[in-house]
């Protein structure tokens, strides 16, 4: 499950700092569990990441853009084996330099990982219709719950990781330029408030070639 080198993780920091010790519990933590992460975090973080497999939990409520630039430098040169996982409430106020850099998770993540596995499997061998058919009852769900953009940003995810994964057996598929950029300009575009996840979903539906 962690094997990504850095994370964004959203929600209760609470929970996500109780999920991580749970998860990976013969792992020695450097935390920073701290309001506002500020310059001088970044800087400490760079300092001691200079050392390799070491695990960082970072928990902040705000986060300076000084602290977001400084803390790219350290995601751009990770050391062998280090793990950073930021842990906050909300997207706000992060920049994309640094978003695009992260694994983004929500809570919601991880219980409903197997099914967004299954849902994404499905969806890529899939025709055009049949897609779209499941796009609504996906989001139909997710409006139900309040959850539909943090759900649709882990299926963009989900979809990006079995499309890089199917391209590496089918080489055919490694010559779709058009299906790749679909899948980082998605991502990009679930961190503005306007975005609408139905019409990222579509576009991908349109652009995925079946597999």
């Amino acid at each position: 499950m962690w094997d990504h080198h850095a994370y964004l993780l959203l929600g209760n920091r609470q929970k996500w700092v109780n999920q991580l010790r749970s998860d990976l519990p013969g792992v020695e933590w450097i935390p920073q569990i701290i309001e506002n992460f500020g310059i001088n975090e970044s800087r400490q973080i760079r300092q001691w990441q200079q050392v390799g497999g070491r695990y960082f939990m970072l928990s902040f409520q705000t986060i300076t853009p000084e602290a977001q630039n400084a803390l790219l430098k350290t995601l751009e040169e990770p050391a062998a084996g280090n793990r950073l996982f930021l842990i906050t409430e909300s997207l706000v106020n992060l920049l994309p330099t640094l978003l695009s850099r992260l694994q983004i998770l929500t809570l919601n993540t991880l219980t409903i990982n197997q099914p967004v596995e299954i849902w994404t499997k499905k969806f890529l061998a899939s025709d055009y219709e049949s897609r779209l058919q499941q796009i609504t009852d996906l989001l139909q769900t997710e409006t139900e719950t309040g959850n539909a953009k943090s759900r649709v940003l882990s299926v963009v995810n989900a979809l990006e990781k079995r499309f890089h994964a199917e391209c590496l057996k089918i080489p055919t598929l490694a010559n779709s330029p058009a299906a790749l950029e679909s899948l980082v300009t998605a991502r990009s575009y679930l961190h503005d408030q306007a975005a609408l996840p139905k019409l990222i979903l579509e576009h991908l539906a349109l652009t995925l070639p079946l597999i």
